[in-house]
């Protein structure tokens, strides 16, 4: 996939503009790459990451327990139980 500007991410994701700004300024998304010209320039792992957080957000998560749940997945090694324990004081 060829990159992306920041308007056709939103586009595609139903996320805004200024809310994947916000999410990058917060951690959720790491920040991208920038063109010579300073724009910002998107890939289809942030178009991913952006179709999980904005899910995460209408199922009612926090930034926080979204951001642990996105933590195990650069840490393969803890088991999905972690990812269960999250979702369930979620729903208490």
């Amino acid at each position: 996939m060829k990159a992306l500007t920041i308007g056709r991410v939103s586009e595609l994701t139903g996320v805004k503009v200024v809310t994947i700004r916000y999410y990058e300024s917060v951690g959720l998304l790491p920040p991208p790459p920038r063109t010579e010209g300073n724009r910002r320039f998107y890939g289809q792992a942030d178009v991913d990451r952006l179709v999980f957080i904005r899910r995460s957000r209408e199922f009612g998560l926090s930034p926080e327990a979204i951001k642990s749940l996105l933590a195990l997945e650069l840490n393969q090694k803890q088991p999905c139980h972690s990812a269960i324990q999250i979702a369930q004081e979620h729903l208490k």
